[in-house]
Order: C-alpha cells, then sequence, then structure tokens
C-alpha cells in the first residue's frame, strides 16, 4: 500500500507534532506500506524540492511570497493554493492509494 501523507511540517523541526508523525510513519513501515511525505509551506526551512532527513524522503512546498504572506486571508489562500498545486505534482509522481 502507497501513503501519501500531507504535513503542516516534519523532521529535522522538532516538535509534538513532528515526533507523533514519525512515530506513525514507523508503524506504517512496520507493516509493509511504503510512506510518501508532502509539508506545507509553513514547513519554515530553505526551500528544497525534496529534502531527505535521517533516511525518510520529504517532498517541500514553496513557502508563500512574502509580500502576500503580511496579508491575512491572502496568505491563507496562497498556503492552500502553492500546496494543492504541490500535492498535484506530488501524487502525478507517487500514485498514491491514499491520502
Amino acid at each position: 500500500m502507497r501513503i501519501l501523507h500531507v504535513l503542516d511540517h516534519s523532521i529535522p523541526l522538532q516538535s509534538g507534532y513532528t515526533f507523533r508523525t514519525l512515530a506513525i510513519l514507523k508503524q506504517q513501515r512496520a507493516l509493509g506500506w511504503e510512506t510518501f511525505h508532502l509539508t506545507s509551506p509553513k514547513h519554515t526551512r530553505p526551500y528544497q524540492p525534496t529534502e531527505t532527513v535521517d533516511g525518510w524522503e520529504f517532498h517541500r512546498t514553496r513557502a508563500v511570497p512574502k509580500l502576500i504572506g503580511r496579508l491575512p486571508v491572502f496568505r491563507e489562500l496562497a498556503l492552500m493554493a502553492l500546496t494543492a498545486r504541490r500535492l498535484g505534482k506530488v501524487i502525478d509522481a507517487v500514485k498514491p492509494d491514499i491520502l
């Protein structure tokens, strides 16, 4: 089974969210499932299309442009649009069974 996780942010950032996500990913892999990982623009590291962290590959989404990022509502709309566009590309590439 191929599972694509759509995440707010991920390791190497440290938070309860990232640690819980990593625990879920490890258990899914233990079941023999393939996991794929996409982070939103809220992942606050310098942009790279993909990043490997401790053997886990993450597809990253480009950050919201700074000018738009300062405008409430427009910031959220841009965040959703960028994530949706990147999600479409990752879906085409990995062909998951489940999102």
